[in-house]
């Protein structure tokens, strides 16, 4: 996701940062880092907002941000759940400011709930029914005998809606 923001010309983002403890965020700022170097953006410039996977965290500490630096800085947020771009989307509206208009906005996880809000968030789709039914799949099969425990990929899918802009 970072790569297509990127590609529409963000060149200052904001990464919208989960849990610290969680594996989830070492992992998804693992991907934003390596996007960040491949299109030779420096990653001690990119600013961080440590959220906790929290809207109320995203919307505040988003505010504070927009409040500080207006539109001075960053063109888009990245965050890296949906609950926390909903967040960052009510935070910018509060301000004056709109989604995509004045910044850009994504999500991750690819909320059902996310189509029906204006503007639509560009997400990353996990894919979560398939994920369950492939999972509750294995776990039957692994009580049984049949298997032995393993690792499961389940694609996914990048889900372009209005939240992000070209520049």
């Amino acid at each position: 996701i970072t790569d297509y923001v990127i590609d529409q010309g963000h060149q200052n983002v904001v990464l919208i940062k989960g849990r610290k403890e969680a594996e989830v965020t070492y992992k998804r700022c693992a991907g934003f880092e390596n996007s960040l170097r491949k299109h030779g953006i420096d990653i001690h410039k990119t600013e961080v907002l440590e959220c906790n996977f929290r809207e109320e965290e995203a919307y505040r500490l988003t505010k504070g941000y927009i409040e500080e630096y207006r539109k001075t800085r960053a063109s888009a947020f990245i965050c890296m759940s949906d609950i926390m771009a909903l967040g960052v989307c009510r935070a910018i509206n509060e301000c004056g400011y709109s989604v995509p208009g004045d910044f850009s906005v994504t999500g991750f996880d690819g909320l059902y709930a996310l189509r029906y809000v204006k503007p639509g968030i560009t997400t990353i789709d996990q894919n979560v029914r398939e994920k369950g039914y492939s999972g509750v799949k294995m776990l039957y099969e692994m009580i049984q005998g049949n298997i032995e425990p393993q690792n499961m990929y389940v694609p996914y899918k990048l889900t372009k809606r209005d939240s992000v802009t070209q520049i």
